[in-house]
């Protein structure tokens, strides 16, 4: 099997593969599997150099960066890492709780219970060392406080880095930006 270029005014037209050559078809000098890895340039039609990096589009003839393409790269890095730190604990009273989905929802459901009878309310809370500490209610109900405070500045603090990023117009630019 052979592949074919059909050209009008040095454009291709299109691209075929046959085993049989048509007299008005002019062969392309390579084989190739994709017409994306052809283009057209002042030497004639030409394979399509190897793409430097995932973050590179073809454009005019060359590859260039695609700046959007990195911009979506970086916040990724910066959703995982605001993850990690959501999930990696938080302080309260110079005591380390963890902070995963699990621990936010045990949290939570301790501050409901807090809520309903707070001056009676005692428990023994497991911290992220493994030490047990016994909370009353109104300290339940800073922990949850101190807890959301955590998450909240978190986030913040991820928002304004994607505002940072997606303003961004030069790969340099976005290169100045921290992953936090």
């Amino acid at each position: 099997m052979k592949n074919y270029a059909k050209f009008q005014d040095s454009e291709p037209l299109y691209v075929i593969s046959t085993d049989t050559v048509q007299l008005d078809l002019l062969e392309v000098p390579f084989e190739y599997e994709d017409i994306s890895e052809i283009h057209l340039n002042s030497g004639g039609v030409t394979k399509r150099p190897k793409k430097p990096a995932e973050f590179y589009k073809w454009y005019l003839n060359t590859w260039v960066i695609d700046l959007d393409q990195l911009k979506d790269i970086k916040w990724n890095t910066v959703k995982s890492k605001r993850q990690q730190i959501e999930d990696g604990g938080f302080v309260w009273n110079n005591y380390t709780f963890d902070s995963n989905l699990t621990s936010q929802s045990r949290i939570q459901g301790a501050c409901q219970l807090a809520l309903m009878d707070t001056a009676n309310f005692t428990i023994d809370w497991t911290l992220q060392n493994n030490l047990v500490l016994t909370l009353s209610g109104t300290d339940m109900l800073q922990v949850g406080i101190a807890m959301g405070q955590h998450i909240n500045s978190t986030h913040i603090h991820a928002r304004n880095l994607r505002t940072d990023i997606y303003a961004c117009t030069t790969k340099e630019q976005l290169e100045l930006i921290g992953d936090w």
